[in-house]
C-alpha cells in the first residue's frame, strides 16, 4: 500500500509538472500567435537589426555626425526601443508579444548615452568624438548640444516670467532659497526683455525681494505669449537644463536648444560651471512641475543649476543670452 501510496503521489506531481509545461508552452504560443497575427515579429526584427547596423556605422564615423532615424517601412510608434548592454531591443508598446534584440559593436573609450525611447517617429543618433547619443527629444553632452538653427518667425505678443515657487520657498541650501534665488534671475531677466522691446509679464509681483510671494489670479495667456518657468533643482553636480512639451512649434524648439546651448559655450573648461547641459521634451505623464509647459503652447522650464552647488550662473549672462535668443527667433 505505501509503494502505491507514493506511486500515485509521483503521478501528481509530474501531473502537475506537465500542465506547467503546457501552460508556459501556451503562453509562448499566444505570444508568437500575437506577433505574427499583428505583424509585428518581422517588424520589431527588422528594426533591431537595421538600429544596430546604424549603431555600428554611428560609432565608426571617424567625424562628428547627426543623424535623425525614420523608417518609412515600419511604423516606429509601435514599439519601445532600449540600448543596453551592447544590444538594441524592440519590444511592443502595449507590452504584448515578445521582444526582439541584436548586438551591435561600442566603443569603450566613448561615453554611451541613451534614454528609453517609446512611441516616437523618429530617434536622434549622435556622435561628437566623445560621446554617442541616442535620443528622441532628448539631448545631453559635456558643454555644447547639437541644435538646428535659429529661424525667424516666432509671432511673440509678450513674455511671461514665471519665477518658481510663488506660494513656498522650494528648494533650499541653508539660506539659499530656491524662490529668492530664481526671483533674482527674473528680475534681470525682466529688464534685458524691456530693453529689447519687448512686453514683459509675470505670474507673480516680482518687485519684491523678499518671501512670501503671492501668485496673481488675474494673469490670462494669450495667443503668442512666450512662458518661462524658472527653477532650481538639486542632486550631484551642476547643470543647466531646459524642458519642454512634445509637439510644440519647432521655432520654439530651436529656440530652447540654442539659448542652452550658448550656456555650455559659456562656460567651458576654463570656467568650468556646469557639469552637462540638456533638452528634455516631457508628456502628460511627467511630473505636475511641468504643468506650465503643458498648459501654454511655448513655454520652456529653465533649470538653473543645482541648488546645492556653490557654483552659479552669472544673473547678467543669463538674461543676455536669453534676450538675444529671443530677438533672433521673433525677426
Amino acid at each position: 500500500m505505501r509503494r502505491k501510496k507514493g506511486s500515485i503521489n509521483g503521478d501528481v506531481v509530474l501531473f502537475i509538472v506537465e500542465l506547467l509545461l503546457i501552460g508556459m508552452c501556451f503562453v509562448a504560443l499566444m505570444g508568437f500567435v500575437y506577433d505574427v497575427e499583428s505583424n509585428t515579429i518581422f517588424e520589431k526584427n527588422f528594426l533591431s537589426r537595421d538600429l544596430a547596423l546604424l549603431l555600428n556605422v554611428i560609432y565608426a564615423s571617424p567625424n562628428v555626425v547627426k543623424h535623425t532615424y525614420v523608417n518609412e517601412n515600419a511604423d516606429l510608434t509601435k514599439f519601445n526601443y532600449d540600448f543596453s548592454n551592447g544590444k538594441v531591443i524592440v519590444s511592443d508598446v502595449d507590452g504584448l508579444g515578445s521582444h526582439t534584440e541584436y548586438m551591435f559593436g561600442g566603443d569603450r573609450q566613448m561615453r554611451f548615452n541613451y534614454q528609453r525611447i517609446s512611441g516616437e517617429d523618429r530617434m536622434d543618433f549622435i556622435n561628437n568624438g566623445n560621446i554617442v547619443d541616442v535620443s528622441s527629444g532628448f539631448r545631453i553632452n559635456e558643454y555644447d548640444l547639437y541644435c538646428d538653427e535659429i529661424v525667424s518667425g516666432l509671432v511673440v505678443n509678450k513674455v511671461v516670467i514665471d519665477p518658481g515657487h510663488g506660494e513656498g520657498v522650494g528648494l533650499f541650501d541653508g539660506d539659499k532659497k530656491e524662490s529668492e534665488k530664481v526671483l533674482e534671475y527674473a528680475q534681470r531677466l525682466d529688464s534685458a526683455l524691456k530693453n529689447k522691446g519687448f512686453i514683459v509679464d509675470s505670474t507673480r509681483d516680482i518687485t519684491k525681494d523678499v518671501a512670501p510671494f503671492i501668485p496673481r489670479k488675474d494673469l490670462v495667456f494669450e495667443e503668442g505669449d512666450i512662458v518661462i518657468s524658472i527653477h532650481m533643482g538639486s542632486g550631484v553636480g551642476n547643470y543647466f537644463k531646459a524642458y519642454i512639451s512634445k509637439g510644440r512649434s519647432s521655432v520654439f524648439d530651436s529656440l530652447v536648444c540654442n539659448v542652452a546651448s550658448e550656456f555650455g559655450k559659456e562656460y567651458n573648461e576654463d570656467e568650468k560651471v556646469f557639469d552637462s547641459v540638456a533638452i528634455i521634451q516631457v508628456g502628460e505623464v511627467d511630473d505636475r512641475s511641468h504643468d506650465v509647459i503643458l498648459k501654454n503652447p511655448n513655454a520652456v522650464i529653465f533649470e538653473i543649476g543645482n541648488i546645492n552647488d556653490d557654483r552659479e550662473i552669472d544673473v547678467n549672462k543669463f538674461a543676455s543670452i536669453v534676450a538675444d535668443g529671443l530677438v533672433r527667433a521673433n525677426e
